[in-house]
């Protein structure tokens, strides 16, 4: 199993490996990582470790624990350099860097060479020169610039470089402005921008930028040696005169483009390696130089953040986006909990145990036909606005609109015990809010009708257009009890009745014999109020 290693606070040196299983935090010596924070519980939470998978639970009701700003109620899968605070005391998730042999090479060069197949990758005394993110400033390279007037020039400039890079929120620009840099910066025949794909372990090209301002990736010919080494050393790189070393000999791009000079820093934010800057020089006149490299080296540092803060921009629009998209047919509660816990609606359904619900207007049609279009649009919205008002305050789904019709669904996508009682009061508070509803064309009535069962719930569709619903016998059942319900009434099943959990006031009804059942099914009347059911 990967190494795991913890962090605590910005200025202390401590870390620990987490072991397969269970491990606690907290204030108590016994804990596995002991926190000396007085507001921080005896055990505040633990970190669960199974094969590749790792998670965080919490146990303070109190304080509560925060992963990346967001408290966690329950538990919380982590991915490296999640930030998590506990009290006083912030405390940073690390995995260790996949090795180089699991990295990839998808989209570098047409050389198809396998991995490793080029010796000497890992011997850095041999290339003209190594530099180190860590080490790379502005100020060590100003003290050994001396009088150069042209690297005064480009101190100047990248002061200014990096507040424009994290200005820039927008990831295709931010590459496209990166290598923009690069050339201001310095002699440059070609740039590209490699981002690492964790999912794909590869490192693939996301920019390329040629002198001439094109983006003609024919002379992109990134050296796979330099790019391993880079990768997996995190540290730049430069080769002085690519075609007098035999570590290149056997990449037909590089000889055959006449590459003279090449050199590659890594983007490294906060530990992780999200990918690297690569330039190179066919100018026999030129070959890039040791200032050279510290400069790209201290320009991918600052990209390195700028990228950081683009991506966390991107899926903070996403997760908006996200929610807004469930807010559509969720209450805010179920938005909450599905979002924090990472809920992914993917494209494909599972089988539940939900309450299902089903209103109708009665007479509508007859209704709609005396009614201008546009009138009957505007009583349907704030008809609709009401009732879904009403499910969402129950803590149910709205699944869709069908003509007058409602469909709602309780225990999905979020299990909850309570379904068909929160159901129930849905329904009796719908018929209870409707009588406080004017309308310029009159009063209307509903029936509504409640089944519980099982059911499939999920995102159906295609993978361009999803829309979550729910399918199944359950639903068609609640359907036909709705269409049996007399105005003003709410039926509901023996089935429903039973998974109440509680005696409620009913009155049972003839059976009923409704389409696709083989025999006729018992049918009960709700006989109570909205308040009953609190």
């Amino acid at each position: 199993m990967p190494r795991v290693t913890i962090t605590v606070g910005p200025d202390q040196a401590k870390e620990w490996t987490l072991e397969e299983g269970m491990s606690t935090v907290g204030r108590r010596p016994v804990n596995t990582v002991v926190l000396s924070d007085p507001s921080v519980s005896r055990q505040h939470f633990s970190f669960r470790c199974v094969g590749e998978e790792y998670s965080l639970i919490n146990h303070s009701g109190t304080s509560g624990t925060y992963v990346n700003g967001i408290r966690v109620d329950g538990e919380l899968q982590l991915n490296h350099a999640d930030q998590i605070r506990v009290g006083d005391t912030t405390l940073v998730f690390y995995l260790d860097q996949a090795p180089v042999e699991a990295v990839g090479l998808a989209g570098l060069t047409d050389d198809d060479l396998p991995l490793g197949g080029i010796g000497g990758a890992s011997d850095e005394s041999s290339y003209a020169a190594v530099s180190d993110p860590l080490e790379a400033s502005i100020v060590g390279l100003a003290a050994k610039g001396g009088t150069d007037t042209n690297l005064a020039r480009q101190l100047s400039l990248i002061q200014e470089i990096g507040q424009q890079l994290v200005a820039q929120l927008e990831l295709k620009t931010l590459f496209d402005m990166i290598l923009e840099k690069v050339f201001t910066l310095m002699t440059v025949d070609t740039g590209t921008v490699m981002l690492i794909n964790p999912a794909a372990k590869s490192v693939d090209r996301v920019a390329v930028r040629n002198m001439d301002g094109s983006t003609d990736v024919t002379h992109h010919n990134p050296s796979k040696s330099m790019v391993l080494y880079s990768v997996s050393e995190r540290k730049g790189l430069l080769s002085a005169d690519t075609l007098a070393d035999e570590r290149f000999q056997a990449e037909e791009s590089i000889i055959s483009k006449g590459i003279k000079s090449a050199m590659c820093a890594p983007m490294i934010y906060n530990g992780e390696t999200l990918g690297i800057i690569y330039t190179d020089n066919y100018d026999s006149t030129y070959s890039f130089t040791e200032n050279d490299l510290t400069l790209l080296t201290i320009l991918a540092n600052q990209a390195a953040i700028a990228v950081r803060n683009a991506k966390l921009h991107q899926d903070i629009l996403s997760e908006e986006a996200k929610r807004n998209n469930l807010s559509r047919y969720l209450s805010p509660s179920i938005v909450d909990t599905v979002t924090d816990a990472a809920y992914n609606l993917e494209l494909g359904g599972k089988l539940v145990e939900a309450a299902i619900l089903e209103s109708d207007i009665r007479g509508f049609t007859a209704l709609s036909e005396s009614m201008a279009p546009g009138d009957v649009v505007s009583m349907l919205n704030s008809y609709f606005t009401e009732m879904t008002d009403v499910v969402f305050e129950c803590g149910g789904t709205l699944d869709k609109y069908i003509g007058d019709a409602l469909l709602a669904a309780f225990g999905s996508p979020v299990p909850d015990e309570h379904c068909s009682l929160n159901a129930l009061r849905a329904a009796a508070l719908m018929q209870e809010r409707l009588k406080l509803l004017t309308f310029k064309e009159g009063e209307f009535r509903i029936g509504i009708g409640l089944h519980w069962g099982e059911i499939l719930h999920g995102n159906l569709g295609s993978e361009k257009i999803m829309q979550y619903t729910v399918i199944g016998d359950t639903v068609n059942t609640a359907a036909r009890l709705c269409d049996k319900c007399a105005p003003d009434k709410i039926l509901m099943s023996l089935a429903f009745m039973e998974s109440l959990g509680r005696d409620v006031a009913i009155n049972e009804l003839d059976p009923m014999q409704f389409k696709g059942k083989s025999e006729p099914m018992r049918v009960f009347e709700y006989d109570g109020t909205a308040e009953d059911l609190i």
